[in-house]
């Protein structure tokens, strides 16, 4: 299981995860990962282990405000005149669409077999 503390917490800039799993697995996946990347500070694991510790309720309030948020940028952009914008599920940001993004998508090639061109 891999999470990341600073998205969860919105620790915006303070790069923070981590990884359960077999020990084999974690313990291939931290030689690789020391090789590639540098390690948090102290005070940005402090953070996050404070932050995980103290914020019981914190993460469902947040996700119930980014709803909320979400449908009202949804439901301003529909009542544009020609544009489009379906409900996105996976994700916070919607990706609306009117006759000129249309368009522009056809002439830069996207829509085609999902790719660009």
């Amino acid at each position: 299981m891999l999470g990341s503390l600073s998205k969860t917490y919105a620790m915006t800039g303070w790069r923070l995860g981590y990884a359960l799993g077999p020990t084999a697995v974690v313990s291939a996946m931290s030689k690789l990962q020391s090789q590639s990347t540098s390690n948090p500070t102290s005070i940005v694991q402090k953070a996050g282990c404070n932050r995980a510790e103290r914020a019981a309720g914190v993460v469902e309030q947040m996700r119930r405000e980014y709803i909320q948020l979400r449908d009202h940028v949804v439901k301003g952009l529909r009542s544009i005149p020609g544009v489009t914008c379906t409900l996105p599920e996976a994700r916070f940001m919607p990706i609306p669409t009117s006759p000129r993004s249309r368009t522009r998508q056809r002439e830069v090639g996207l829509g085609r077999r999902g790719k660009i061109t």
